[in-house]
């Protein structure tokens, strides 16, 4: 988990992720999820669709991963967030 979470902090304006699960929902095909914590400005005018589609691309291509969900969040909402993240 620690290779996965080293790519998506490669992506430009990733701040941070937590929330990380990895499982299996049939034979063969992985599945992700993560909350992946973005630098304000990455958010604006498809910078989210940029983001999203390299963090798609590092899993899939890197960790043959099928189906990848993430949730993306501003740096300026951190101080609303749980502090229980890893």
């Amino acid at each position: 988990m620690q290779l996965i979470r080293e790519h998506i902090l490669a992506v430009e304006g990733v701040v941070s992720v937590h929330d990380i699960h990895i499982w299996t929902i049939t034979s063969g095909v992985p599945v992700f999820s993560a909350h992946v914590v973005v630098e304000d400005a990455a958010l604006g005018a498809r910078g989210a669709d940029q983001v999203l589609d390299k963090l798609v691309s590092c899993l899939g291509s890197h960790f043959d991963t099928e189906h990848c969900t993430f949730q993306l969040e501003p740096a300026s909402h951190a101080e609303h967030e749980s502090h229980q993240h890893a």
